[in-house]
């Protein structure tokens, strides 16, 4: 196994075809197959599902794509590095961020990055809480600002700051009583709520 075969690997996983995949490669379809084909001897595993439809990774599969993009990613980090002036901080960062805090800080974090370290290139990606944290634990993110401090084990958390949560209602509501400026949590529960999505941080807490 070579780090090729598992740039084609990936590449053909992320396009979900072997011709779409072989025209980025610039590499003939036959001969991608085959080097699929070596790999899933090597490894002893089918690891593609072909099918009218196009490619899917099998179990197998899905796990080898995940180890074999964080592999990728540190192998182009350390040769970015290996290029830059050994003086200077440099290398790629990939920073996951939900849609609202990237509203709020991307900006302004990715000027102040780049002036404090211009040798380093950050890679923002945009994402809900959950997918952020599912993310990093499988290293396609080097690390993510996100809603809830409940993450992994095997991630390490440092908390950067607290946010106050509004129960937002029309003045008038009968679902509080007149004169009330604050819920219990068991209050909030409660009432009919307009939630984001499973997988937002915001509605797990």
């Amino acid at each position: 196994m070579d780090m090729r075969q598992l740039r084609y690997f990936v590449q053909i996983v992320e396009s979900g075809s072997l011709a779409k995949a072989s025209r980025q490669l610039f590499i003939a379809q036959p001969a991608l197959s085959q080097q699929m084909a070596r790999l899933e001897e090597e490894v002893g595993k089918p690891l593609l599902v072909r099918s009218s439809k196009g490619v899917t990774p099998t179990e197998n599969g899905s796990a080898l794509y995940h180890h074999a993009k964080f592999m990728l990613r540190q192998l182009d980090q350390a040769v970015s590095v290996a290029r830059q002036d050994t003086a200077a901080l440099s290398g790629r960062v990939t920073l996951g961020l939900a849609p609202t805090t990237n509203c709020q800080i991307g900006l302004p974090l990715i000027r102040y990055l780049r002036g404090k370290l211009p040798g380093v290139m950050v890679n923002v990606v945009e994402g809900l809480s959950g997918h952020l944290e599912h993310m990093t634990r499988v290293g396609q993110l080097d690390l993510a600002i996100l809603f809830s401090q409940k993450a992994a084990a095997e991630l390490t958390v440092e908390p950067l700051l607290e946010e106050d949560l509004f129960v937002i209602l029309p003045a008038a509501s009968p679902l509080v009583p007149p004169g009330r400026t604050s819920l219990t949590m068991a209050e909030v529960a409660a009432l009919p709520l307009i939630l984001p999505s499973p997988g937002h941080g915001l509605r797990r807490r």
